[in-house]
């Protein structure tokens, strides 16, 4: 009987190479001990099914892959689990009315800032990029029929938090099979850090989903802290880099520095008084997994999963006040002899290895 398990990832994450890829990747080498596995881009090939024990996908918020792979499975009597990473409406919702701009502030309001209607657009602008530039044709279909039908019809549902289970529900239909599996993270520990007093880190890529330039203005109204702000330029996001270079450049109090190698990124992280991310919506950023397991204080948006105690705060990432006096208080706590910050966990979580070993 095989032990193959295929992972089944979007076309395009490797060039990418955003957080889901990694996550995915880090499900693969924790899987690698009771199985094989394989990772395949976009919908496998019929070859690529062959002697294959049970599938592995993801990011219901672009589902045609995942729901055509699912098909294919079905096809063939192969159980098929999808992880979900699914981003909360309300704050895609949030950053497709303030957020966008240029190309994506049209689509938005074409798509009349709903979600699902706005990946709908773009995987059709997507697939005739593909076409265009010979790759191919792209999987078609409803997106929100896709993202019903994988909900109701995986062998297994995994989310990474009953919170995200929640949303889901309400979103777009309560899973059936549903299983928790906590985000892995193969990151390093903070091992040895100073503190640097005062020090503001906000990680992330440079781009409107991020909501740098909200930190910004948070910074200009807090002097008395010192914001680094690291991650890489995206080349589609020219018109926000450009409106973040300003942005900077009017900031006594905040610099830039590009992309880190990954060695220096987490000790430069870990130096921090407290860690920033004024992102619109996360499922759950892996920098704030990692800051929680380190017990480094952190502020994130609320519209994500992870919940922390202690050092930890959330702020309403479309308002400057909100987060000007989570920052605050949240460094005061941290100040006060609370910088300990613990992750608050469900408590029927389990293994990616324990959901695959129980459909093989």
């Amino acid at each position: 009987m095989s032990s193959k398990i295929l992972i089944a990832v979007r076309f395009d994450a490797e060039a990418k190479n955003g957080g889901d890829y990694q996550m995915m990747r880090a499900f693969a080498a924790e899987l690698q001990r009771p199985f094989e596995t394989e990772i395949c881009f976009g919908v496998p090939k019929a070859d690529q099914l062959n002697d294959v024990a049970a599938v592995l996908a993801t990011n219901l918020d672009r589902p045609l892959e995942a729901w055509r792979t699912m098909l294919a499975c079905q096809a063939r009597g192969i159980p098929f689990v999808i992880y979900t990473l699914h981003h909360p409406h309300a704050g895609i919702e949030a950053y497709l009315r303030t957020g966008t701009q240029g190309i994506k502030a049209k689509i938005a309001k074409a798509a009349d800032f709903d979600p699902v209607s706005y990946e709908a657009i773009l995987w059709r602008i997507r697939t005739v990029a593909s076409v265009m530039k010979l790759r191919g044709w792209l999987p078609q279909g409803s997106v929100r029929e896709a993202q019903k039908s994988l909900v109701q019809h995986a062998d297994a549902v995994v989310c990474c938090a009953s919170a995200e289970i929640d949303v889901l529900s309400g979103d777009i239909a309560r899973p059936e099979h549903c299983y928790i599996v906590p985000h892995p993270t193969d990151a390093p520990p903070a091992a040895g850090a100073e503190t640097v007093p005062g020090r503001v880190v906000v990680a992330g890529r440079i781009e409107a989903r991020k909501n740098q330039i909200t930190a910004l203005e948070i910074a200009r109204a807090l002097s008395n802290l010192d914001f680094v702000f690291v991650g890489g330029k995206v080349n589609s996001e020219a018109e926000y880099f450009a409106n973040f270079e300003t942005s900077l450049a009017n900031t006594p109090n905040a610099s830039y520095k590009p992309n880190l190698p990954k060695a220096d990124f987490y000790p430069f992280l870990a130096s921090a008084e407290i860690v920033l991310n004024p992102s619109f919506f996360e499922v759950t950023s892996l920098i704030d997994v990692w800051c929680v397991e380190n017990s480094l204080p952190l502020v994130t948006t609320t519209h994500t999963y992870l919940r922390g105690e202690g050092a930890f705060g959330q702020f309403d990432p479309t308002s400057t006040e909100d987060g000007i006096r989570v920052l605050k208080h949240t460094l005061e706590t941290a100040r006060t002899g609370r910088r300990s910050l613990k992750p608050l966990r469900d408590a029927n979580t389990t293994t990616m290895v324990n959901v695959m070993g129980s459909l093989t």
